[in-house]
């Protein structure tokens, strides 16, 4: 007797269709704005945007503080950054007004948001645990059988980038640059055994330890010459 089986393998796609602001202002630590009827489209993004959120620079640790002001910070980047990604990924966290389309983007909540991303982007098993509890208890999406499979597509920009990061980090992809100085160093790694995020960081990780080595056998020499 041939039996049915328990489950069937099928295809499925991810798309986001977040709207884009039309208009955005930075008052004290919040974005406010209005949104638009804009989607966004992802074809037009140069990087994912769970690697885009992970390295965007809002957090001076140095200082231990938002760098969301009204005045450039001196060595930490783009005061505006979240405003920034905002206006180009939609709304990650805030609330929105569904009949004005007004929102409030509530930086400290973000900045949360963006260390639990980093925090399992380098390995940390309670950080990952808690993404995999948003996705299974938090996904906003709506699902559509195609002729390919399934799409599941969803307004939601947390939950977007939740299942991204999820895949990646199953795939293994999700690494952290190698270079202590980078300043972009959460990236998805190419190609097997991919130490750096860049070509660049490679180079000058070389000349460092090139330097160094150098430095050490002339530490050697004049040693042995004072024997």
């Amino acid at each position: 007797m041939q039996y049915m089986k328990s489950y069937y393998v099928i295809e499925a796609s991810l798309r986001y269709y977040g709207r884009l602001p039309a208009a955005t202002e930075v008052i004290g630590g919040h974005v406010f704005g209005t949104l638009g009827s804009e989607r966004a489209d992802a074809t037009r993004w140069k990087e994912a945007p769970h690697e885009r959120l992970a390295n965007l620079q809002t957090y001076d640790t140095r200082a231990a503080r938002l760098v969301l002001t009204t005045k450039p910070v001196s060595g930490v980047g783009d005061p505006k950054a979240i405003e920034a990604f905002v206006r180009k990924h939609g709304v990650l966290l805030g609330r929105v007004n569904e009949n004005t389309g007004h929102f409030d983007e509530d930086a400290v909540r973000f900045a949360r948001a963006q260390d639990s991303l980093r925090r399992a982007w380098s390995g940390e098993g309670a950080a990952i645990k808690e993404f995999e509890e948003q996705v299974e208890d938090a996904l906003e999406a709506h699902l559509s059988v195609r002729a390919g499979g399934i799409e599941i597509a969803t307004e939601n920009l947390w939950s977007f980038i939740c299942v991204l990061f999820l895949r990646d980090h199953v795939a293994r992809k999700t690494k952290v640059c190698q270079n202590p100085d980078c300043s972009n160093p959460y990236f998805l790694q190419q190609r097997r055994g991919q130490k750096y995020c860049s070509h660049k960081c490679a180079v000058l990780m070389n000349v460092r330890r090139f330097r160094e080595r150098q430095a050490n056998a002339n530490l050697d020499r004049k040693r042995r010459t004072k024997r």
